[in-house]
């Protein structure tokens, strides 16, 4: 089982950790995302997506994004990663408000994003 998400404030580095599953690469986020991180963020997602499984960004410890953090999300070509929660109440509101949750695909947590069957080939 997976620890609850702690949804304070997060100072640091906003990525935690790539981590390497069966058959998804994770990009562990925390924090506060925005304009600032957006370099650091965009080179941990290219290189997720250098491992030729599915990505998944787990947002479970992201307090704030902005519309940038979504525009670097989507930047690299391919397939857009899926993001997995549960999400704190701003990273839910841009998604809905930006209509983004049409473009990703949106896990509860990152348990049920790994276990998804597409993912795990059945």
């Amino acid at each position: 089982m997976l620890p609850e998400p702690d949804h304070r404030r997060v100072k640091g580095s906003p990525i935690v950790s790539i981590e390497d599953y069966q058959g998804a690469c994770v990009v562990v986020l925390q924090g506060d995302l925005d304009h600032d991180d957006q370099d650091l963020l965009h080179l941990a997602m290219r290189t997720a997506r250098r491992s030729g499984k599915q990505v998944i960004a787990d947002l479970s410890r992201v307090n704030f994004l902005d519309v940038t953090t979504l525009g670097t999300l989507l930047r690299p070509r391919g397939p857009a990663p899926w993001l997995a929660g549960p999400l704190a109440p701003n990273p839910q509101r841009v998604l809905t408000l930006t209509g983004t949750t049409q473009v990703f695909r949106v896990f509860p947590s990152l348990a049920d994003a790994l276990i998804e069957p597409w993912l795990n080939g059945l």
